[in-house]
């Protein structure tokens, strides 16, 4: 039975990875993530489906955490 794709660029990144460009797609079911700028994004990505939260706000009285530094980073600016 065939892999079932969830996009045309999963296809491509799961079964044409000797491409010129190379996708790589996330494993996790259900998620359509993919990205062409190397493992690292990739797991920086992954990140966002554990629950691990490290990154803390530091404003006076927040409290917040989050997975990545970019949410973080979106959050700040509502102080």
């Amino acid at each position: 039975m065939p892999a079932q794709h969830t996009t045309l660029a999963q296809h491509g990144a799961l079964l044409h990875p000797h491409d010129r460009i190379r996708l790589r797609a996330c494993p996790v079911p259900g998620c359509d993530f993919v990205t062409n700028q190397g493992r690292a994004r990739l797991e920086k990505h992954l990140a966002t489906h554990g629950s691990e939260k490290p990154f803390k706000c530091e404003h006076e009285g927040c409290g917040k955490a989050f997975k990545t530094s970019e949410h973080l980073k979106q959050h700040a600016r509502c102080h």
